[in-house]
């Protein structure tokens, strides 16, 4: 009797596991900082994270009506005297389009040097990872 209970409770929690959560554009929506970097020969990986808006570093945020802001703050780059001297911030902006089935999301914008979409592999609830190729 053990037994069959356990390997009824083994196949109940496999089949609960095994369903995969569809993530929506409204779970998109929000700041997202980078944590992690992981460099390849062939591919890199970058992770991000859910995070506030005043993170420091490159922070994107998608908004509900489909626009998107990436800045990037570099911090200070030097002294000199009794002033800071920083980078400038880059800003990017433009429309993005989230594709469900594809788990895909395709950037538009007017500024160069921008990937034009990215495969997104959810981590987790608050934490996603674009696979560059």
């Amino acid at each position: 009797m053990k037994k069959i209970i356990s390997i009824s409770l083994f196949f109940f929690v496999s089949i609960v596991l095994s369903q995969e959560n569809k993530i929506s554009k409204s779970d998109l929506v929000g700041y997202w900082a980078i944590d992690r970097f992981h460099p390849g020969a062939d591919n890199e990986t970058k992770i991000y994270k859910r995070c506030t808006f005043n993170q420091k570093g490159t922070v994107i945020q998608f908004k509900s009506n489909g626009l998107f802001n990436l800045k990037e703050n570099r911090g200070t780059i030097k002294r000199c005297g009794n002033e800071n001297r920083r980078w400038r911030p880059k800003n990017i902006s433009g429309t993005f389009s989230w594709d469900s089935n594809l788990k895909k999301v395709k950037l538009k914008s007017n500024t160069d040097g921008l990937p034009t979409s990215w495969n997104l592999i959810w981590v987790g609830r608050n934490s996603f990872a674009v696979k560059k190729t």
